[in-house]
């Protein structure tokens, strides 16, 4: 994060430090994220202790399909999660599903403050505990769509109801990063 960065965190923090909790459940947090279906692109990992040969039984699970990726985009907000939706490629202008009535200025570097962030981290975390279930591209879709629809509402709410602690963590730090 560069003083660029941190200064216009600091300007943001400040700007919506006294948003009321209202204010907060009005905003709709979205982004894209991909996915990958095996963390090492589908080549085999070998763990062994020093002095062991490489035999298969220190191998891990290989994909058998290769790996590769899914690209994802949803929202969320005070009405919970928005549909978790399958993307080719990258979103642009031409290919966003929605219209933004309201667009934020929110500050760069700042995953701290995009609660999306926290919300895919928490997805990819259902996902590892169940990565044994998941041989194809088929399974990876699945699985990917029940752990969305698992994510609680409690769980949003209370990142929701965290802003005023984040501006103000900002506004302790100076812009600089902050423990969310």
């Amino acid at each position: 994060m560069n003083e660029e960065h941190k200064k216009n965190r600091l300007e943001w923090a400040h700007l919506h430090k006294n948003w009321s909790s209202e204010q907060w459940r009005q905003v709709i947090w979205s982004d894209e994220s991909r996915f990958r279906i095996s963390g090492n692109d589908g080549k085999p990992l070998v763990l062994r202790k020093e002095g062991e040969r490489y035999e298969s039984c220190h191998a891990l699970r290989l994909v058998k399909f290769g790996g590769g990726s899914l690209m994802v985009w949803s929202c969320f907000g005070a009405g919970g999660l928005g549909p978790l939706v399958f993307i080719d490629g990258s979103m642009n202008q031409e290919s966003c599903i929605c219209k933004v009535v309201v667009m934020e200025k929110w500050p760069a570097q700042s995953p701290d403050l995009s609660h999306i962030e926290h919300v895919w981290s928490k997805l990819a975390r259902k996902l590892r505990r169940r990565k044994h279930l998941i041989d194809n591209t088929e399974d990876f879709r699945r699985e990917l769509l029940l752990a969305w629809e698992n994510i609680d509402v409690e769980f949003t709410a209370k990142l929701i109801e965290s802003m005023p602690r984040r501006c103000q963590a900002v506004i302790d730090s100076k812009g600089d990063v902050t423990k969310y």
